[in-house]
């Protein structure tokens, strides 16, 4: 029911509050139909495919076997657990971050000793038999499958996330992905607060074989410590066992994908099927130096795993593209990777892309088409209407021999858009569920 007006102000007032809901209502129907007003994108030329029959690795698989390397060292004695012993494990709301001396740092077997965890069985790195007989798979041996290496792999260094201005949109894309979901749920490990690092990868984008690596700042006693709570919801013990630079124990959390926790060196937690563990080793080695691997052993490794150069906010590599983009006109780069650098000043980021294609022919015929390409879509309605065309076309294509370079620059107001735009939905709230009391006739 309309309210009575009974003056003239009260009549002027009554006509500007309808033509400002109408207006209101005018401006959101024009948004939502912005999309079917304004044409379609210009057809990029490419499609996305699920890779079939491949293995986490690398097109071109190394030449030689990697190096041998020396096993973990075993844990020490058992202790006795004792209530003291479950005290002095690190408790999961100390701090995490603060930045003590080298020697406060816990090695991994000191770890697993304030973890109160049995002695481990000892896998020997070129094959043999252990943990009552089995047959091990051998720790470090090349892919010999026949299936093609591919990987799609993300880098995140979360230190310098916690300190830029995109902490409150990137970081809850990364938490609330579904593969570090499905992987530590239940562990208690928020990847923001707790890792100075992460690395996520699959060699076909499907969660039951994505592999998530982590480095923490104090140490593998994070992870020890999520090993035991996840234990402890099954009612049974962390034990762990050597095999060859790894520590290797059960991960049973909520995911119906069997998978282990993997402690590399002193600082680096890998979370992955066992299975894959030869493969996530033969990554680790092709990114350290070989001076590196020798010096420090299974901490370069760990170090190399999560490899990111200074500056660099996050990198992703696509290793065997076809397997992942199907191109209708030419033929797609053999990897790929994308650098996100950020400024120390205006937190501007510069992004750096290199392709390396098969061939120099092959390089400049995907420029050629890129650049077309970037012309109809730096002048696409749509494009300019959300505040990207200026990216478009100020990003630079260059090719030299068989690899392709993008660099191209964004401010932190279109970063932020693009942040905004990729956010996951807010949770659901839980749906009650329906009540159970009986009903109770009216009463006539």
């Amino acid at each position: 029911m309309l309210p009575r007006v009974t003056s003239l102000p009260e009549m002027k007032f009554a006509l500007r509050m309808t033509m400002a809901v109408l207006a209101s209502l005018l401006v959101h129907a024009l948004v939502l139909n912005a999309t079917r007003l304004l044409p379609e994108l210009p057809d990029a030329g490419m499609s996305f495919q699920t890779p079939v029959d491949v293995e986490l690795g690398f097109v071109d698989p190394a030449p030689t076997p990697p190096p041998a390397l020396p096993p973990a060292t075993p844990p020490p004695e058992p202790q006795q657990e004792t209530p003291q012993a479950d005290e002095a494990a690190p408790s999961p709301d100390s701090p995490r971050h603060a930045h003590a001396a080298d020697a406060s740092i816990p090695t991994v077997d000191a770890a697993i000793a304030d973890a109160a965890i049995p002695a481990a069985s000892q896998d020997v790195l070129d094959g043999g038999v252990a943990d009552g007989g089995v047959e091990s798979e051998p720790i470090a041996a090349p892919l010999v499958s026949g299936k093609q290496g591919a990987q799609v792999s993300l880098r995140v260094n979360l230190q310098t996330l916690r300190d830029s201005p995109y902490v409150d949109l990137l970081g809850p894309l990364i938490a609330q992905s579904p593969d570090v979901r499905a992987i530590l749920e239940g562990s208690g490990i928020n990847p923001l607060e707790d890792l100075d690092r992460i690395w996520v990868a699959s060699p076909d984008l499907t969660r039951e074989r994505s592999v998530i690596a982590g480095q923490y700042h104090g140490g593998t006693a994070i992870a020890v410590t999520a090993a035991k709570r996840l234990a402890n919801s099954q009612g049974t013990k962390v034990r762990f066992r050597a095999r060859g630079p790894f520590q290797v124990a059960p991960w049973p959390n909520p995911d119906p994908t069997p998978r282990v926790l993997a402690l590399l060196g002193r600082d680096t937690f890998v979370v992955a099927r066992e299975r894959d563990l030869a493969a996530i080793l033969a990554i680790a080695v092709r990114m350290t130096s070989p001076s590196d691997r020798s010096a420090t052993g299974a901490d370069s490794l760990g170090h190399g795993l999560l490899n990111l150069g200074p500056g660099v906010l996050a990198q992703l590599d696509v290793e065997g593209v076809a397997n992942f983009i199907r191109v209708r006109a030419g033929d797609p780069p053999v990897r790929l990777t994308a650098q996100a650098m950020m400024g120390d000043n205006d937190f501007a980021v510069t992004v750096k892309a290199i392709a390396m294609f098969e061939s120099a022919e092959h390089a400049t015929a995907a420029r050629t088409r890129l650049l077309d390409l970037q012309k109809r879509y730096a002048t696409h309605p749509l494009v300019m209407l959300l505040g990207f065309s200026r990216v478009i076309r100020n990003a630079e294509l260059k090719a030299h021999e068989a690899t392709l370079s993008l660099y191209a620059k964004l401010s932190q107001g279109e970063i932020r858009n693009l942040l905004s735009m990729l956010a996951p939905p807010p949770p659901r709230a839980p749906t009650p569920p329906p009540s159970t009391a009986p009903r109770v006739a009216p009463q006539p």
